[in-house]
């Protein structure tokens, strides 16, 4: 048989930064605490959008878009397990949000940077759905810890306007696994 590609070859895989909710299974690693605000989106001249991040403490009184409200955010640095990287994720639907800080206030589970969680998108009626699900509680993989101390990514910079995996960030990232305050958190 005349082979058209070569043998074993797989087609190379766009890095992303940012972590997106995919379609049934989304399992990652929270390496970072969270970084919170208020999403908006401004329509550009050509007709494209451009987000807009708010500090939690400075909410906008209206949206960019009078047809859909200013969103909640958070963000955290991300172990992503499905691409191998560290990555940005940004969370906006309530319902993961609420999960997530249930686990966190949950004194069997704790810290969400102590354990993996999965995300589970489908459909039912037209209307998506999310299931939150955390791992036992384990250490991380000392490599994915060496990844991440070795990028410098500053969340900050999404308050700005700026690419938070910029090197001119000058953020130093040291992965801590010990349980948070709960007065630290701003949810």
């Amino acid at each position: 048989m005349n082979d058209f590609l070569p043998q074993g070859y797989e087609p190379p895989k766009t890095q992303w930064n940012y972590m997106r909710i995919v379609d049934w299974d989304n399992k990652f690693r929270i390496m970072s605490n969270a970084t919170v605000g208020w999403l908006d989106w401004e329509t550009l001249e050509d007709w494209t959008r451009k987000p807009i991040r708010f500090r939690y403490s400075k909410k906008p009184e209206t949206s960019f878009d009078l047809e859909k409200p200013v969103k909640h955010f958070w963000a955290f640095i991300v172990y992503n397990y499905t691409d191998k990287s560290i990555q940005v994720l940004e969370i906006t639907q309530k319902s993961i949000q609420s999960a997530i800080n249930s686990l966190y206030l949950n004194e069997d589970w704790g810290d969400p940077k102590q354990y993996d969680i999965k995300i589970n998108r489908s459909w039912k009626d037209l209307k998506t759905e999310y299931v939150v699900t955390p791992s036992p509680t384990k250490p991380i993989s000392p490599d994915i810890v060496k990844e991440f101390e070795s990028k410098n990514i500053n969340l900050e910079a999404l308050f700005e306007w700026k690419d938070p995996f910029d090197s001119t960030n000058k953020k130093t990232n040291k992965y801590n696994e010990e349980e948070l305050n709960i007065e630290d958190v701003p949810f």
